[in-house]
């Protein structure tokens, strides 16, 4: 009997220290798949304006904050008449924020970046899409030469 509750009492010990650590791994985990599905989006788009060759427009919308919806389209995503090659919801938990650094590392305008048939943003337009679970952040960054990279 005392040996049973020994080995409750330490499994407690482990659990109460072991939760949280769960809950962050957890986060985290969220957060980096977030960041790899805007990352992989934004290369569909790269790619569609070159195989297209046409400017093809990426888009977060944010009508509903609580789940922000990524288009890939053909021009302009906001007109109806154009063709969405590709719609995705970010995952549940998974918020866009604002964010703010210097030049490319600043949030993008409006959420949305063309890129032109030579995979080019269209007018050397730069900028970042910022996510957040719970505390924990991270960007997706477009550079005015179409690199794209995850910090």
């Amino acid at each position: 009997m005392v040996e049973l509750a020994l080995t409750l009492a330490i499994l407690g010990i482990i659990a109460i220290i072991a939760i949280p650590n769960i809950a962050s791994w957890r986060a985290s985990f969220a957060l980096r798949n977030a960041s790899q599905e805007v990352f992989a989006m934004l290369m569909q788009a790269k790619t569609e304006a070159m195989r297209r060759n046409r400017v093809v427009e990426f888009n977060v919308d944010t009508a509903d904050p609580a789940r922000p919806n990524m288009r890939i389209c053909v021009r302009d995503c906001t007109n109806p008449a154009n063709p969405k090659i590709k719609q995705s919801m970010l995952a549940d938990g998974v918020k866009l924020v604002n964010g703010d650094g210097p030049d490319c590392q600043a949030r993008l305008l409006n959420n949305t970046i063309d890129f032109r048939a030579n995979s080019l943003p269209q007018g050397g337009q730069c900028g970042s899409i910022y996510l957040a679970v719970g505390r924990q952040q991270a960007y997706v960054e477009i550079s005015r030469t179409g690199d794209i990279s995850i910090h």
